[in-house]
Parts: C-alpha cells; sequence; structure tokens
C-alpha cells in the first residue's frame, strides 16, 4: 500500500516466490546457490572446464627447481597471476579484477546474512560450519576466474589466448547473462525504471568484459600473424626500455623545473612521469575501488526506489520531509565525488612514495622495520583490506552527507511552517557557534598587540604590561572553561571529520603521536611498499637487465633493443669493447659499486654473498659503507 501511494503500479512490485530460503520473497542467485552446494549443472560444468584449463597449463610449464623425472620436469605449480608482476599485461590483469569487482559486495552481503541465517539443521548454524562455508565459496570463486588470468601469459601463447577467449565467452553466457537481473543475492522482477537502474549498476562489469573479449582476439590475430609470416604486432622499443627511462631520470637529480600555480595543484592530485608504472599489486584494488565507488552509488539509487521506503521512514522521524528518495541520491553523488577526489590524491601519493624508494629516501617510514615475516603478511592483506576501507568509507561519506542533508532541510522546513518559532532557535545557534572562532580571535589580537614586546622582533618571547597581562588572564579564566567546554565539542567533531576523510588511506598514519603503532591499515601499507621496492626496484631492475640482456647482445653482436637504449642512455658504457672481456669486467664492478652506493639496502645482500661465496665479503661491506651517499633503508 506504502508503495502504491508513492505511484508505483502492482505489477513493479517484488513478487513473492515460495521458497525454502531463509529470506521470503527471494529468489536464490548463483552464488547463493553455490554457497549452499546446490550447484546448477551448467555452472559445475563451467567449474570443471575451470579446473581441466589450470591443469592443462601445468604441464605446459617446467619447474624451476626440484623437477620430477617424470613428464618432463612436469607439471609445477601453475600461479594464475604474478601479483609482484611489473612487465607486460599489468593493466589487463586489472581489468579481471575489475570485473571480479560484483563478487566482493555479493561477498560482504553473503557473510553478513550467512552468520545470522536459521535453518532446522543446527549443524548448519555452527561457527565451524560458517566459516568452511565461506572459504569453501571464496576458492570455488577463485578457481572460476583463474582461467581468465592464467590464459593471458603462458608459454604457448596462441593456444592460451584462445582457451581464454572461449573460456571467457562460455563464463559470460553462463555466469553474467544467466543470472539475469540478481542484485546483491536477491532477484527481483521490476519495472522498466528498475531494470534501467540494474543495467547501470551492471556496466562496469560489462564494460571490463568487452575488454577483455577485445584483448583477446587481438592477440590471437597477432600470433596467428607471428606463426603464419614470422612478424607480428609488437612496440618499438625494447621489452625493458621504460625502466631504462625511468632510471636514468632517477639516477640524474635533476631539479625539477618551477611550476605555475594551476600546476602544482594539479600535481597534489595526480603526478605523471614518463616511464613510471604503477605495480599491479596497486593496480588491481585501484580498479576495483573506482568500479566500487561507481557501483555503491547505484545500490542507494536501487534501495531508495525500490526497497521499501526506509529513507521516508528514517527522515520523517526527525522532521516531516516527504524528499527522503531526493536526498539519499544527492548524498550519494557527494560520496561518490569525496572519494573520488581522495582517490586521485591517493594515487599521487603512492607515486610520490615509490619515486622516493626508489631513489632510496625512506624518510615517510620513521619507523624500524618490522620483521620480515610481517613485511610479507602485510603485503599480503594490502589489496583486500584496501577495498574493505574504501567500502566503509564510501558508506560514512554516504551516511554523514545523508544526515548533514536532512538536518539542512529540517531547518528549511521548520523556517517554512514554524517561523516564529525555528528561526529565533536557528539565529541563537548560530551566534553560539560563531561566538567561539571570535573569541579565540579576540585573544590572539590582545596579545599580539597589548602584551607583547615588538622591539625583539619576533625572536624572543617577551611580555610587556605584566600587571595588565595576570588582570587580564584573571578575568578571562572563568569564561574560558564554558568556551572550552564547547571547543571540546569541535576538536572530537574535527577529529571525527579528519579521520573519516583519511579511512581509506592507508598511506596517512591517523592515530596520533605515541599511538602510531595502532593504526594496522598504515603497517600494511608500507609492507605493501617495501615488498615492491625489494622485488621492483627500477634501479636494481637495471642492473639486471644490463648484466643479462646487454652482455647477451654483445656476445651476439647485436647492437638493438636494450643494448642500444643502454648506449643512448650511458653513453659509451655499453660500448667499450676489449680483449678477454676486460672491459666488461671493469664495466660490470663499475655497475655494482654504482647501484650499491645508490640503493645501501643492497649491500648486506651483496656481502652475504660475497661470503657463501668465499670471496671476502666482510671487505667488501667495509669498503662501500662508508662512502655511501643517499640514505637508505636502515
Amino acid at each position: 500500500a506504502i508503495l502504491r501511494r508513492r505511484g508505483f503500479p502492482k505489477s513493479s512490485l517484488c513478487r513473492v516466490r515460495s521458497s525454502s530460503t531463509p529470506y521470503p520473497g527471494v529468489e536464490e542467485s548463483w552464488l547463493v546457490q553455490l554457497s549452499r552446494q546446490r550447484i546448477c549443472p551448467v555452472t559445475l560444468i563451467l567449474l570443471l572446464s575451470a579446473i581441466v584449463i589450470l591443469v592443462v597449463l601445468s604441464f605446459s610449464n617446467r619447474r624451476k627447481s626440484v623437477c620430477l623425472e617424470c613428464c618432463g620436469g612436469r607439471p609445477g605449480l601453475y600461479s594464475p597471476v604474478d601479483l609482484l608482476h611489473r612487465g607486460p599485461h599489468r593493466l589487463i590483469y586489472a581489468v579481471i579484477f575489475g570485473a571480479m569487482s560484483d563478487q566482493f559486495l555479493n561477498l560482504a552481503l553473503h557473510f553478513s546474512g550467512g552468520a545470522f541465517c536459521t535453518s532446522d539443521n543446527p549443524y548448519r548454524n555452527t561457527f565451524c560450519n560458517v566459516v568452511v562455508n565461506n572459504v569453501l565459496l571464496v576458492v570455488l570463486l577463485c578457481l572460476l576466474y583463474g582461467p581468465l588470468f592464467a590464459c593471458v601469459n603462458t608459454p604457448r601463447p596462441l593456444l592460451g589466448h584462445i582457451t581464454g577467449l572461449l573460456y571467457l565467452l562460455f563464463f559470460i553466457i553462463t555466469i553474467e547473462m544467466g543470472r539475469g537481473l540478481v542484485y546483491g543475492g536477491c532477484e527481483v522482477q521490476i519495472d522498466k525504471e528498475g531494470v534501467a537502474i540494474l543495467v547501470m549498476g551492471f556496466i562496469p562489469s560489462y564494460i571490463f568484459y568487452v575488454i577483455l573479449l577485445v584483448w583477446f582476439s587481438y592477440e590471437i590475430v597477432n600470433d596467428i600473424l607471428v606463426l603464419k609470416r614470422g612478424y607480428g604486432i609488437s612496440p618499438p622499443c625494447g621489452k625493458n626500455a621504460y625502466l631504462f627511462k625511468y632510471t636514468g631520470y632517477l639516477l640524474s637529480k635533476r631539479e625539477e623545473l618551477a611550476k605555475g600555480r594551476w600546476q602544482q595543484l594539479l600535481s597534489f592530485f595526480w603526478i605523471f612521469e614518463k616511464g613510471f608504472r604503477f605495480p599491479l599489486r596497486f593496480l588491481a584494488p585501484l580498479i576495483v575501488m573506482i568500479t566500487i565507488n561507481f557501483k555503491l552509488f547505484f545500490v542507494v539509487v536501487y534501495a531508495a526506489y525500490f526497497v521499501p521506503p526506509w529513507t521516508d521512514v528514517f527522515i520523517r522521524s526527525v522532521t516531516d520531509i516527504e524528499t527522503g528518495d531526493t536526498l539519499a541520491i544527492l548524498s550519494g553523488f557527494i560520496a561518490m565525488g569525496m572519494c573520488g577526489v581522495l582517490l586521485l590524491q591517493f594515487v599521487a601519493t603512492v607515486h610520490k612514495h615509490l619515486k622516493l624508494a626508489a631513489q632510496g629516501k625512506f624518510k615517510f617510514y620513521k619507523r624500524t622495520l618490522p620483521p620480515h615475516s610481517s613485511i610479507l603478511a602485510a603485503a599480503l592483506k594490502y589489496g583486500g583490506y584496501q577495498i574493505g576501507y574504501f567500502a566503509w568509507a564510501w558508506l560514512i561519506f554516504w551516511a554523514v552527507a545523508l544526515i548533514l542533508l536532512v538536518l539542512i532541510s529540517s531547518v528549511f522546513v521548520g523556517l517554512k511552517h514554524y517561523p516564529e518559532y525555528v528561526g529565533p532557535k536557528v539565529f541563537q545557534l548560530a551566534l553560539t557557534i560563531a561566538w567561539i572562532p571570535i573569541v579565540l580571535l579576540a585573544h590572539k589580537l590582545v596579545c599580539k598587540f597589548a602584551f607583547l614586546e615588538s622591539d625583539t622582533g619576533g625572536r624572543f618571547l617577551s611580555v610587556t604590561n605584566r600587571n595588565g597581562f595576570n588582570c587580564f588572564s584573571y578575568f578571562v579564566f572563568l569564561y574560558n572553561g564554558i568556551v572550552g567546554f564547547v571547543a571540546a565539542i569541535f576538536r572530537v567533531l574535527l577529529g571525527l571529520l579528519f579521520g573519516t576523510l583519511l579511512l581509506f588511506r592507508l598511506d596517512q598514519n591517523i592515530m596520533m603521536d605515541h599511538f602510531k603503532f595502532a593504526d594496522l591499515g598504515h603497517k600494511i601499507y608500507l609492507g605493501f611498499l617495501y615488498l615492491e621496492h625489494t622485488y621492483n626496484n627500477p634501479v636494481a631492475n637495471t642492473f639486471v637487465a644490463l648484466l643479462t640482456d646487454g652482455g647477451d647482445q654483445e656476445e651476439k653482436g647485436d647492437r638493438s633493443g636494450l643494448n642500444r637504449h643502454c648506449s643512448k642512455t650511458y653513453g659509451t658504457l655499453s660500448s667499450q669493447k676489449g680483449p678477454g672481456g676486460r672491459n666488461r669486467r671493469i664495466r660490470n664492478r663499475w655497475l655494482v659499486a654504482y647501484t650499491l652506493i645508490n640503493n645501501p639496502g643492497l649491500i648486506p645482500l651483496r656481502a652475504s654473498q660475497m661470503e657463501a661465496q668465499g670471496e671476502g665479503g666482510a671487505e667488501v661491506k667495509e669498503h662501500y659503507e662508508p662512502i655511501v651517499l643517499i640514505p637508505g633503508i636502515h
């Protein structure tokens, strides 16, 4: 009756279906069926095909160590995706993670609903059963999405890309198309307006699927050209050219040119440097957060229009406003905009920290490094924690914006219907709030012009007219107690405000000075940053590329690719040739010394390696430590 009063036709309401589910009127989605071990045959076929693809790909790779005597050193443990990967296809991996963004919301709704569901079987309600059920659900979902990651980069590119394209088509038909209008585990039948809202909510996932279809088709055509004609569509520069360019920029230590005011403001939100690449461990949660920012807004729109009028009930408990849907949607716009701005600033800060780490400047890391096990555990948690923090930040932004809009609207409604009562109250409250900054400003002006000695030039604190200062302090003592009582509320509100704004900004420690160790999110971010610096340091990777690719190309007489770019970047370093390879050894030793000087964190590793080889590692460490020029990792 309430929905019909709001203008909804009877046919647009959710139809109640007889079901044995714990949620009346709800048709179980494939995710809920999967969690209850009632998998439809088509989904079961998809799951079996995913397992077969992963097994076949595991046989296509030789083991890197501890090779088995059978099957030619196969199979090995095949990893669908390497999150420490900084080579090609990073954006494709991030797109696949973006296509998985639906499952984060579905899993969150399922976990929150499954913990409170009731059943006739008491075993189903036990804690162990809920945990095992949730873990099994996550494993099955990872198996379903695993072939999409595994087919991107395989030892047999053509076979992998064709398999990935076929599996993606089968996946879209069986899962995405077959689920219909399933939103948050609930299948509903609504009118055309509801269909439009739900389709808009699913647009990001379908955009990612279209990108994957186009990319797999493009790679298949490229692989066929390579097989038939011996050439394909490939980038003009070497595979490590971007790495050499960025390393040359880092080691050149050039002063940044003066920027205009607008350029400085833009660099606060976005920094672009040619050759810099964000790590996949950061790109994956970033794409998911952008998608969730879009999807949560449409969840609010869907709930405001098609869920029984909870917004009006909530708002009418405060005032008699009848525009609850409008306020809920407007607050969703505000939350989406705030999260978008903070995301841009977060990306710029991560770029800055990665650059400082590559240069050996860990000034932002102001505490002792934790054990290596804690660093690995923190890096393991980073992606999921970042997404969870972002989702909570979005919901809190939306709730705070909704409450503020309700309060502001209630003031205008009161002024409209009861001006003789609400008007004086609002004016009195505004004067009380405005009086505090006026008093604080008056204190500052009186102290500056009446009691501060101006002859010192600001170098010393000298009080003139001390008797007047003491009398003034005595008479404002009691008054400052009242002002401080109100100012304490502002301190709490400001703490809540800045804590909320920085909730998903894991790069910022929101705890006070002596309790910074209690910020779990910031420790996870530092662990991620340290792991990326250890394995993806551009200076160290450039040095390794010089020793491997450059040396091989010199022996073959090849002056293309990485060696050619090295000769352009470092002059005659890579072009020196001599009898017996002596110049090459001298050059390699110089590169070792230069790398260790600019990356002191590598010195203990080099020393331990030399000690293991019996070449006097202690002397090497003793020789290099006094000439460290750039502060490194301590």
